[in-house]
């Protein structure tokens, strides 16, 4: 049951994403690929940030507050150039 719902769970957050970078992000922001828990993105570097805050703001409440009882959805990124170059964000 926990793996049917983390998979629930992402697949509500890509759409919702998708969504947010469409509207405000148009083509300088795209979903390339989700693999288990992990979403990946190609983003334009001058928006970097504020995609990067939008991203984290849609996956830490795809569920409301008040059906998580207390146990929060944490979200961390990388970004970089390449694999080798990645950086905590």
């Amino acid at each position: 049951p926990l793996q049917g719902t983390q998979s629930d769970i992402i697949k509500i957050a890509m759409a919702r994403i998708a969504k947010v970078l469409k509207e405000k992000f148009a083509t300088d922001a795209a979903i390339v690929l989700q693999i288990h828990d992990e979403l990946i993105f190609e983003v334009k570097e001058s928006i970097l940030t504020d995609v990067a805050k939008e991203i984290r703001h849609a996956m830490e409440n795809v569920i409301p507050a008040s059906e998580m009882k207390g146990i929060p959805i944490l979200v961390s990124g990388e970004a970089g150039p390449n694999w080798g170059e990645m950086t905590e964000l």
